[in-house]
This record gives structure tokens, sequence and C-alpha cells, in this order.
């Protein structure tokens, strides 16, 4: 299966990008067994659509192909009642991640390179990883803390459309940076669930966007919500000029893509933001039964309106 992952180009970023080729090797951890699941909601705001559903992908077995072995993933896109399977390698000389699947009637092609350093570009096959594009760049590689865990991550975007994928070295693909985010991974015999947050080590500069996760999660009744506007966006396109904040948007959904509640719906300045939600306090939000609800953060650069940034992530009530 393919992991990439995507940040944004600074000095603070690159404090691991001396790690070893069998290190960069780590970020695509196949071994038959080896299994990741993803939550999604998708809401198109024109027709105000949702959409919501659970991406399994499990290396099921490894196969011989013009004698060279290729690893079988297995894409359970049960969302869109969807089964997906394709073959994967990575060539530990070129650092080539390579890919044979029915959709490009067979052919090889590359999604990936791990070796590629900070600000190199990449030539991928079109439309994968959600991309939707041909190229790549290495945004960043950087160290970071998950569940307790001492990582790596790290972070490319496709050219010209800006999508970020990320990675953390012995765990795997964690997400887009969306609206997509890992929600348990069987990693080596390792188990991680209920992935929290990724901590930069450099706390000095606020380079991203970030939505993180609630805490305490579950919760009852009150909760905390934090997120971040950078003064450099993570998009390509953005990086000359900075931002001078955006117009913010933060709702709850429950598990149906139901609005819950609107919780900031203003212009903010560049900085690090927190948000109480209190359950049985708010007006929409009364009565509302344990369960899982979903808090969507979107983000207007008032630098650049065109590009928008959207993040959702779970939290629980559990009275």
């Amino acid at each position: 299966m393919v992991f990439i992952l995507c940040v944004f180009i600074y000095s603070s970023g690159l404090n691991a990008q001396n790690i070893s080729k069998q290190e960069m090797l780590q970020f695509y951890p196949y071994n038959i067994g080896n299994s990741w699941s993803y939550l999604w909601i998708y809401h198109n705001v024109e027709n105000d659509y949702y959409e919501a559903g659970k991406d399994i992908f499990v290396i099921s077995k490894d196969t011989v192909v013009n004698n060279i072995k290729y690893w079988l993933v297995k894409h359970d896109q049960r969302g869109y009642r969807q089964y997906l399977s394709y073959l994967e390698r990575i060539d530990s000389v070129s650092g080539d991640v390579l890919r044979i699947d029915n959709l490009t009637a067979g052919e090889i092609n590359c999604v990936d390179n791990v070796y590629a350093s900070v600000g190199d570009t990449i030539s991928i096959a079109n439309n994968k990883h959600l991309l939707y594009c041909d190229k790549m760049v290495v945004l960043s590689i950087r160290d970071t803390i998950i569940n307790n865990f001492q990582t790596t991550i790290r972070i490319t975007a496709g050219l010209p459309s800006s999508s970020k994928l990320f990675f953390a070295r012995n765990i795997g693909f964690l997400g887009t940076g969306k609206n997509y985010w890992l929600d348990s991974a069987n990693v080596n015999g390792t188990v991680f669930s209920n992935i929290t947050d990724v901590k930069d080590n450099d706390e000095s500069i606020i380079s991203e966007f970030n939505l993180r996760q609630n805490y305490p999660n579950p919760f009852n009744p009150t909760t905390t919500i934090e997120y971040t506007i950078p003064t450099h966006p993570i998009s390509l396109s953005l990086v000359r000029g900075g931002t001078k904040g955006g117009v913010v948007t933060l709702k709850v959904y429950d598990i149906l893509g139901r609005e819950v509640t609107t919780l900031v719906n203003e212009y903010q300045q560049p900085g690090r933001y927190e948000v109480k939600f209190e359950a049985s306090h708010s007006e929409q939000s009364r009565g509302m039964p344990s369960g899982i609800y979903f808090y969507w953060l979107q983000v207007s650069p008032s630098a650049s309106p065109e590009h928008i940034y959207s993040f959702v992530r779970k939290m629980i009530l559990l009275k």
C-alpha cells in the first residue's frame, strides 16, 4: 500500500533528514499481516451532501512478478462498497515505490520515492493517493511522537494540487491531512489505536494549519478543541508572503453527518486557538446521546481565498 507524507519546507523540519536509507524504508512497513484502517467524512458544501466511511488496508501475502517479490495489498473501501487490490514493492537501490494495479493494465508505476530529500520533486503515476497530479514534492522530514511512540514524520504534497500525504516511520501511512485520518494500525505486531496527535519538536514556529485531537476524549460533558493558523502555510502556492489569517469555521457533526452546532465562524489572525465544547449547554446540542461525533475545521486564508483548508477529527461523548 502506498504511503506518503506531506508538510512545509522549513528549517525546523529538517532535523530528521540524516536518517539512513534503511530507516527511510520503514515509512512503508511491508510485512504480511500488517493492516491500517481509516475513517473519513465528506461534505459537499454546494448541495449540503454528506458521506462517511471506513477504508481498510491489509498486506495479505507476497508474490513474485518477473522474479521480483511484491506485496499484495487489499483495500476495502467500505464507504463506497468497493474492493481493490494491487501489488507494491520498494526498490531498495533507487528508493522508488513501485505499484502494479488493474487500473493501469498491469503497468509498473512509481508512486513515491522514499529516498527523496526535502525540496526534491518526484515524478509519479497520475491520480495516485488522491493527489490527482503527476508530481509531488517532499515538504518535510521531522521527528515527532505519536501515542508516546518516538517516530519520524515524512510529508509530501502533490503538484499542482497541493494535496498532502503523511507517513510515520515504523507505523506507515497516517492520512491525507484533510478529511482522512488513521483510526488504527497493526504493524509488525504493534497495535496503534486512537491516534491522538502529531507533536512538533519545535513549537516556536507555526508552519502549518493543524486541528488537534480534542481532550479529554472520550468526554462528558466538556472537551477542548485546539487548532493553529500558520504565518507560513503548507500550500506550495502560498509559500511566498505568508498569510494574514483567514475566515475560520469550526462545526460539530453527528455520525450521520448532521450539523450539531457551530463553534467558530469568524475571521482570525495567525496563532494557536482553543475552543471549549460543552455538550450539555449548547442549544443545538442539548440532549446529545453518547456516541461518535466529528468536529470539522475549515480555513479560507485571506492571502489566497481560493485555497480552502479542511480538517476533520472524531470525538466520543460517553455519558
